[in-house]
Parts: C-alpha cells; sequence; structure tokens
C-alpha cells in the first residue's frame, strides 16, 4: 500500500521537473551538499546561506536542523519536493540539502518561491513573462 504523501511518476508539475533539474546541475557542478552532517559542517564553516529540506522529512530531523540553524540565523526552507524524488534526480537519498555557490543557491530559491505560489494562468509559460495587449 503506497504512503499518503507518495506521488505517482509523472505528477510533478513542470516547475518541480525544473527544481530537479536544477539541482542536477548543481549536484554536476559539486556545489550541492547532501545529508544532515554534511549540511552542519557546512553552515558551521560558513559555506551555506539557506538550508533546504525535503516534504517528508522526519520531524525528529527536521527540529534538528531547526534547532542548529537558529543558532547560527540561517534560514530553513521547506523544498516541494519528496526525499525519493531528489534521491533519483542527484543519485542519494536525503532529506537535508545546500548549495554552497550563491548564484545557484539564490536560483534555486526563486524556483522554490516559484512552485509555491499558485499559478495565475495555466497556460502561462515558463520563464517568460505575460505579454499584454498593449505589447503588441
Amino acid at each position: 500500500m503506497p504512503k499518503v504523501n507518495e506521488r505517482r511518476a509523472g505528477e510533478l508539475s513542470p516547475l518541480q521537473k525544473r527544481l530537479l533539474t536544477h539541482l542536477s546541475l548543481t549536484k554536476r557542478a559539486a556545489k550541492l551538499v547532501l545529508g544532515f552532517d554534511p549540511v552542519k559542517d557546512a553552515v558551521l564553516k560558513g559555506k551555506l546561506e539557506r538550508v533546504y529540506l525535503a516534504q517528508d522529512l522526519s520531524p525528529k530531523s527536521e527540529k534538528e536542523v531547526q534547532w542548529f540553524c537558529k543558532e547560527l540565523e540561517i534560514p530553513v526552507q521547506k523544498l516541494p519536493l519528496l526525499m525519493d524524488e531528489l534521491w533519483y534526480q542527484v543519485g542519494k537519498r536525503s532529506g537535508i540539502l545546500g548549495v554552497t555557490d550563491p548564484g545557484l543557491e539564490q536560483k534555486l530559491f526563486k524556483l522554490v518561491q516559484l512552485v509555491e505560489q499558485p499559478a495565475e494562468d495555466e497556460g502561462e509559460h515558463i520563464g517568460r513573462p505575460k505579454r499584454s495587449v498593449a505589447d503588441g
């Protein structure tokens, strides 16, 4: 019997797929930190500006991450992805991650914000501004 929060393949939105692609590129650039201990070490060394958590991370792990990040004033952001979705894309099953490159991290944060806000127009193209009638 599948878990309640388990998605079937193909149920990801185009923005979630784009988010996973960005994470994959970040991993290939060796700028992705995965797992509790590596992320904690990177935070302590000042390499991370934000920590990301999978949707289905255990409450105990989430509480521990929230605690050490609060002590160091590092924001924590929930990803709109499950650990298994991350695992498939980045090759390691982890619900805690960080990005060491500031530019890649800002892009990831923007993508997460886009996924979380409801789409105003179902037919809207991703990454392209809406055109008004005045634009021609």
